[in-house]
């Protein structure tokens, strides 16, 4: 969280981008640590299939798999999009 907050100062991120990232990376380790709860091995992507994404689903408040998935979705891509504006390859 420092080093995000450091990032937004330098400039390299808006101030509101950093905040989000913030968040997002909340949200992200709360999944990791959820699914090592169920027995999960660490992994950079959530999979899809089997029966942990609906655990971790109810674990995390969402009202279905589906929406869990939907929103592990959008934050990874948004959290990709930052890092390619930021890290150009």
């Amino acid at each position: 969280m420092t080093a995000l907050r450091e990032i937004g100062r330098a400039g390299l991120l808006r101030a509101d981008e950093a905040e989000a990232l913030a968040g997002h990376y909340r949200f992200l380790r709360r999944v990791s640590a959820d699914l090592r709860l169920f027995g999960a091995r660490p992994a950079d992507t959530l999979e899809p299939a089997g029966l942990i994404p609906a655990r971790l689903a109810k674990s995390l408040g969402f009202p279905s798999r589906k929406e869990l998935l939907e929103e592990y979705k959008r934050r990874t891509a948004l959290v990709r999009a930052l890092y390619d504006r930021v890290v150009p390859t």
